[in-house]
Order: C-alpha cells, then structure tokens, then sequence
C-alpha cells in the first residue's frame, strides 16, 4: 500500500511539472492536454535520466534520478510562472471539476488494476521472467546502455526504454522490483485509459454534424468520450461469446459432429466441449483465455495451419506481460494527441510547416525570413523538438510504432491541408517534409541506443498463401466493425451512400489490385531469380536460393503455378475478410471527400478593428477521426499482402504488431462513431444502429467478464499480495536467499544453468540484475537476429559443470570473465556436475542446504579482465 501511496504521488507531481509545457503545444485541445501529462511527464523523466546516466553526466542510482526528477519539477515551477501562469490559473479555475474528474479517475483506475494483479501478482511464465531481468539489470548497472542480463559482455539489444522508466520510478520511490512490475502494469493500464478518454474528449468536444442546421450545432458531453477507454481496455474480441457457446454445447450433434465449429476454425474450440456444460468457460485440457490471442489461422499451399498472434490490450493486461506493446500505449495516444493537434492546425488553411524547413529552404536559396508569409504557420521549435523527442522515444519504447506515428502525424498535417484547400502535389511535399524531419531528428535524439541494437527484421516477404479469413477477421474486429460501419453511414446519411462508393470505390480497388500484384510479382522474384543469378554468381546465387527455398518451404509449395495462381485463387474463393476490408476502405475514403466537400459550410469570415482580417473556422475533427479509420485499415490491410521478415519465417509478428495498433486507433474512432450512431439517425434505422452497437459491445465484453470472475475468485485461495517474487520466495527458500546474497555482492558475471525459453532457468541473472553467461538462446537470437554473439556458450556452459579438468573449467572462466559459480538444484538436475574442480581450487562464498556459490578471485581472470 505505501509502495501504490509513493507512485501515485511522485507520477501526479510529474504530471503537474510537465503540463505548463503540454498547455503551450496544445491551444486547440479543450483539456490542453492534462489528462495526458503523467506519460509525457515519464517520457520526459525517462529521456533525461537515461541520456545523462548515457553519458557519464549522472550516475545511475537514486542521487541521479531525484536530481532529473527535482529539475523537471522546478523547471515546470519556473515555467509555469515567467509564462502564462495567470492563464493557467483561469484555466484551472474554470475546470477544476474536470481535474478533479481526471485525478479521481486516474486513482481508482490505477488501484483497481493494482487490485487485480494483487489478486495474482507472479512473475512467472511468458515473458515476464525477461522483463523483470530487463528490470533488475537497468537497477544494478552502473552506466548505460545496461548490461544485457542474458548474455555477459554484451547491453541489451532491445527497445528498453519503457524498462528504463519502470526501474527510475522503482528505485526513486525505494519500491522492491516484484512490486514495481506489478504496479507498472496497472499504471500504464490507467494512463492508457485517461490517454484514449482524453483523445475522444478533444474529438467530441469540437465536434458538429455537418448535417445539424446552422445555429443549432450541440457538443456532446463527456460521458460518450467513455467508450474510448471501454473499447480500449475494456472490451475483446468476440472469441470469449464462442467459448460459452462452446462451454454450453451448441451446434454439436450427438455424434460430436459439428459444422459450425468446423467452419469457425478456432483451435480447441473443434473439438466436443468438457462435461458437465455450463456458459462459463471452463476448458480444462487449456489455458482459456489464452485462445483469443490466437483466433487467426493462416495455412500453407500444403493445408498445414500455423496460429498468428492477434493480441489485444485486454489479453495484453489481463496475461500482465511488461512488453513493449503495452510500454508503449500511452505514448502512442500522446502521439496521436500530437496528430490531433497538428490537424487542427494545418486545418486553418494556412501551410503550417516544421520552422527548421523554412529558414534551411530560404538559406539555401538566398532568400531572407522575410519569405516566410502569412500563408505559413511555422511549427514553433519547442513544438518540434518536443514531437521529435515523442517520435523518437516510441522507436526506443517499442520500434514498430515509431513509422506508424510518425506518419500518422505527417498525415494530419497533410489531411488539414486537403480539408482547406484540396490536393495537389504539395500535399506529398508536406508529407514528406514533416516525415522526414521527425524521423531523422527523432532519430538524432536517441541516437546512442541504436548504436547497440540490432534487429531480426530484414525486409519484405510477399504473404502469398497467408491471408485473413473473414470470419476470423469479424471475430477479431467485429466489435469495431459494427459501430465503424454504421456509424459512418449514420454520419453520410444512406442517401449519400451512391455518391461515398462513386468517389472512392475505383481507388480503393486499385489500391487493392496494386497491392495484389505486387505481392505476386515479388513472389515470381523469389521463385525465379535466386536461379538466374546462379549462373552469373554462384555463390550469390546458391546462398539466395537457399533462402527461396526456406521462404517457400513455409509458404507451402515451391511451384510457380502456385505462386502465380492457386495463392490468388484460396483468396478468391475465400473472400470474407478482403471483401470487408474493400468495403471498409471505401467507406472511409469516401466518406472523407464527402467531408472535404462539406467544409465551405464551416467557413465564417468576420473583420476585428485595425482592419486586421481574420478567419476563423469551427475546427470540425471527423476527417481526423476518418484519418485514425484510414490508419487502422492501412494497418490491417498491409499484412494481407506483405510481412515482416523475421527468424519466424511467418507474418505472426506483423499480424500482432499492426492488428494490436489498429486496435487503438479503432477504439477511438468507434467511440466518436458510437456518439453518432447512437444520438442521430431516425426510426427503425437508429434502432437498428443501436441494436447492433448493443449486442456486439456485450459479445465483447463477455471475454472480459470471464477474465475478472476467475481472477477474483482466486482470492479466496491465494489472498492480495503485489510482490511478483513471493512465489518464488515461498518456494525456493535456499535459492531466495542465495539470490539476495548476490544482490548485495559486487558487481560480476554469473554462471548458472542454460535452458530453453519460457522455463524456470536464468532465475539467478533475472533475480539479482547480474549478467549470465547466457540466458534464454532462443531470445538472445530473436534479439540480435542471429546467434552470432551466442557462439559456443552453451556448450561451454555445461563443460565448465561437468569437466574434471580444472584448468579446463579455468580456460572457461577467463574466457567469460565469470566471478560467481552458482550450482544449485537446478544445475545439478541439468547437468552432471563435478564439484569437486571448484572445491579444491575456488572458496564457497555463500552456502545453504541445496546451493553453493562459488567466488573467482581476481588473480585466476585475465589481467585486462573487467566487468
């Protein structure tokens, strides 16, 4: 409790330093961005520490942290007073019941979620093991980048820059890193939450119908901005309505035939349910909930079936992964903010472009600041540098989202630009220059984490045999779907209709069709060039064909009448899913010319005195919310068509990465959506909407339910507890206390049991936050893209246990400059362990009933040795 009382004061106190700034960059926000001032207050915090701790300007402890957190307070003091702090202060007097509405609410949320991990708070499983060792590393480095926990010698090849964050609050408020994992989740659960609230409130708040009568133009309250964070984090996808139907027996004959479940193709829900038959889920040959991550089932040409993942935030926070993709969440809706912001901006008709462009363009063509006319709005540089050092962290939090955000941005400022004026070529040039600004300057400011990273990701593959089917894709999406769709026809009017598919269905298709092709020529590419260049390069040409093959070999069928023809044709006679995503993708683009046509009706010019002429406009925010359906679509579409190529082979990732972005961005559009559908319209039709709306919101939420009913009837068995270690304390005693023995020792390289991913080995480096020879292989490769810098470690491991050859055992020490030797149960179960090489050459410096450590003293390394 003291630990949740300590976060939640220092992460508020954060949030109020850093809003002077956010109420400077967000004018057009009606909240000015408060509810969104503990993430950029942590982006900030986390910036600063990890760059001066980078180089060498502060240290990496408690001395370090409390002086960047104590600058960033007295900077925001200093700010907020020399600025506007009497406008500030009216602000916040006209909307105190709103701050209080938002700390009220970012405090029960935190302590709900905090309640829920409580109720199962282990560090076990997954991933979880990794992250905490992230953790424990980034607390028991002495400088960064920190070192990689898994792999001595080496620092973390991983966007860490969410764990950076987690461990500075841990170590600042004096939290134990098992209750600071728990407490992380939940906190990043609520600042996800008041992230999408705010970002629906700044859309509805500015929102009219251009089909409402002039004078009569009504802002809905804030209450629908709710179903933002409902979507968000509150609501699944539709597979936990399958697993009570399923639970309950429908749909099976008495022969446990069936099929419906036959076509719905879900794993484990094709076979005949458990008895006694109930509506809960209750599946005991599996984890239930973890099926809904896997609903999507892509096979090869050969009919073999492989899952993709298809996360969503709920599963993401329910399984309590610190991943990336939830590290990053509420960074993405700041971004998002940002883009909100940049439209409402570029709306007003006039060019707003990064000032840094500007002044470089006039100085390379001679020209003077003088240029610069009233038909631009220079992004003012705080603007700027403060949007890049956003950029730039999400490539750091989570690297997928940092392209994604950068041209969501890029494309708001684009899309108010087309809204004002219409398009030309210059639309491309204001993309293209907002991009690559935030990129590279983004890029610039985090420049010392790339220098160490490396990447598994090596290009483009064409995903020919793989594709999304439509009841997969419905069951996935379905939930936004309903209010997408009807929600735009509400907003167009069915009249409109005709006119939205004249405007954009050819497009659409040959966006489509582009797409389509492309994918089959890369895919001739691969079939038949690696061949061609064997007679030109051999070796080229024999190490390209190796990889064809591989390529294929997943794919299913290495014959090119199966690239050319049958991929097309399993697509073809599948049709659900792309034949959503066309309809979808047209109703969006349509719909945003049909807005862009309806914007002269928005326009009043009025004159002030001093014959100074302005105009203003009412900033309608709908072609901003088409915008975030555009994305959503881009982002669903793109991996029909193309994927990521990584060590899987398959579009897994991609799938998880994309679908998982496109889920916020819906979340939000499909609250602005629900306004509308559920308040406008007429007769039967309104009833219809809002019947739909109904039935598929409670599909979504039965997922949810499920979770919260056997998460909380767990306590009766295992009581509150947020310690994600206590599992591991109450059940490795010996261990426990030969971990915290390291914890306390001088810093050095550990020796310890190597095994397989998602296994109880590396506990002692996960534990303590001292490096291990190696941790997980599996993940160690997934990181740097190859085992190159694993090489004969593993090996090397088990002979240093199990050779009687001292000298040998000692070649291996120095080789690794390992200073503990830990053998406990563990190792001895692993290996065939010859203590006796240490024991007549090494002193035990700790010992207990089932674990020995032994220490190697300085002398026995390397004279150039170092940690």
């Amino acid at each position: 409790m003291i630990s949740f009382i300590l976060w939640t004061i220092t992460v508020l106190i954060l949030g109020w330093a850093v809003f002077p700034i956010l109420f400077r960059l967000f004018p057009n926000l009606t909240d000015r961005g408060y509810a969104l001032a503990k993430p950029a207050g942590l982006l900030l915090f986390g910036y600063l520490y990890w760059i001066l701790v980078t180089f060498r300007i502060l240290p990496n402890g408690w001395v370090g942290l409390a002086s960047v957190y104590l600058f960033i307070v007295a900077a925001g003091i200093l700010l907020a007073w020399k600025d506007h702090f009497s406008v500030m202060k009216e602000w916040a007097g006209r909307n105190k019941w709103w701050i209080l509405f938002i700390e009220s609410g970012f405090f029960l949320l935190f302590g709900f979620f905090a309640f829920m991990r409580a109720a199962y708070p282990d560090i076990i499983g997954t991933e979880k093991p990794m992250e905490l060792a992230f953790i424990n590393s980034i607390l028991r480095s002495d400088a960064f980048p920190p070192a990689d926990p898994w792999l001595s010698g080496y620092a973390i090849s991983y966007y860490y820059f969410g764990y950076v964050m987690v461990a500075g609050l841990i170590r600042l408020t004096g939290t134990l890193s098992g209750v600071g994992f728990n407490l992380a989740i939940a906190l990043w659960f609520s600042m996800a939450c008041l992230g999408a609230f705010s970002l629906a409130f700044n859309i509805l708040s500015k929102i009219s119908n251009p089909n409402d009568e002039p004078g009569k133009k009504k802002r809905p309250g804030f209450g629908w901005a709710l179903f933002a964070p409902l979507f968000l984090v509150f609501t699944a996808n539709w597979e936990g309505l399958f697993e009570a139907l399923h639970a309950r027996g429908l749909f099976w004959d008495i022969n446990g035939h069936s099929a419906f479940w036959k076509w719905l193709d879900i794993e484990e829900l094709n076979v005949p349910p458990a008895t006694p038959l109930t509506w809960l889920a209750n599946r005991p040959a599996g984890i239930w909930w973890w099926r809904a991550s896997r609903v999507l089932q892509d096979y090869d040409l050969a009919g073999k079936s492989g899952g993709v993942i298809d996360e969503f935030p709920f599963f993401s926070l329910y399984l309590a992964d610190l991943h990336p993709h939830i590290l990053s969440m509420p960074f993405v809706l700041l971004a998002c903010t940002v883009a909100l912001e940049f439209y409402f901006k570029a709306r007003s008709g006039k060019q707003y472009r990064i000032g840094w462009y500007s002044y470089l363009r006039n100085w390379l063509t001679g020209g003077t600041n003088k240029t610069i006319t009233d038909s631009e709005i220079l992004m003012p540089h705080s603007v700027f540098w403060s949007g890049a050092l956003l950029f730039g962290g999400l490539a750091f939090l989570n690297m997928w989202d940092f392209p994604i955000y950068v041209g969501l941005s890029s494309a708001a400022i684009v899309l108010g630009r087309y809204i004002s004026r219409g398009w030309s070529q210059k639309r491309l040039i204001e993309f293209l220059e907002t991009g690559l600004g935030f990129g590279v300057i983004g890029a610039l400011l985090y420049f010392p984490f790339y220098v160490g990273f490396s990447s598994q990701a090596g290009g483009l593959l064409p995903s020919l045999a793989f594709f999304t089917r439509g009841n997969h894709l419905w069951i996935m999406f379905g939930v936004f779907f309903i209010p997408i769709f009807t929600g735009i026809l509400t907003i167009t009017g069915t009249v409109n209709l005709k006119k939205i598919f004249r405007y954009a269905i050819r497009k659409t298709l040959i966006i489509v069709a582009g797409l389509w092709i492309s994918m089959i020529i890369l895919g001739f590419i691969f079939a038949t060039v690696p061949d061609l260049l064997v007679r030109i390069n051999p070796a080229l040409g024999a190490s390209l064909s190796a990889a064809a093959g591989q390529f294929f070999s997943i794919q299913g069928s290495a014959f090119l009448q199966d690239v050319l023809l049958n991929t097309s044709l399993l697509r073809i006679i599948s049709p659900g899913g792309w034949i959503t995503l066309v309809l979808l993708l047209t109703l969006v683009w349509g719909g945003l010319i049909w807005l862009r046509d309806t914007n002269r009706e928005n326009t009043l010019e009025v004159t002030q005195e001093g014959n100074q002429r302005l105009e203003t406009r009412l900033y309608n925010p709908l072609p901003f919310v088409f915008l975030l359906l555009a994305g959503g679509v881009g982002l669903v579409i793109f991996p029909e068509f193309f994927y990521l190529r990584d060590q899987f082979g398959t579009r897994m990732n991609t799938i998880f990465k994309f679908y998982y972005q496109a889920w916020i961005l819906w979340s939000v559009a499909a609250a602005v959506l629900t306004y509308f559908l559920w308040t406008k319209g007429k007769s039967w039709k309104k009833w219809t909407a809002r019947g739909l709306l109904f039935l598929s919101t409670l599909a979504g939420l039965i997922y949810p339910f499920f979770g919260f009913y056997y998460r909380f009837d767990n306590l009766a068995v295992r009581g509150l507890e947020l310690d994600g270690n206590a599992y591991f304390y109450s059940g490795y005693p010996d261990e426990t206390n030969a971990i915290a023995f390291l914890q306390l020792a001088p810093r050095g390289i550990v020796a310890e049991a190597i095994g397989g991913s998602y296994t109880g080995y590396a506990r002692v480096s996960t534990q303590s936050g001292l490096p291990t020879v190696l941790g997980w292989p599996g993940h160690e490769s997934q990181w740097r893209g190859g085992a190159r810098e694993i090489g004969s470690r593993e090996p090397d491991v088990k002979l240093l246990y199990q050779t009687n050859n001292w000298l040998e055992a000692l070649g291996i020490i120095q080789k690794y400059q390992i200073r503990y030797i830990y053998i406990g149960m563990l190792e001895q179960n692993t290996y065939r362990v010859n203590e006796a090489k240490f024991q007549n050459n090494l002193q035990p410096v700790f010992e207990n009933n089932s674990v020995v450590i032994y220490e190697v003293p300085s002398q026995l390394l390397s004279p150039d040795s170092g940690i």
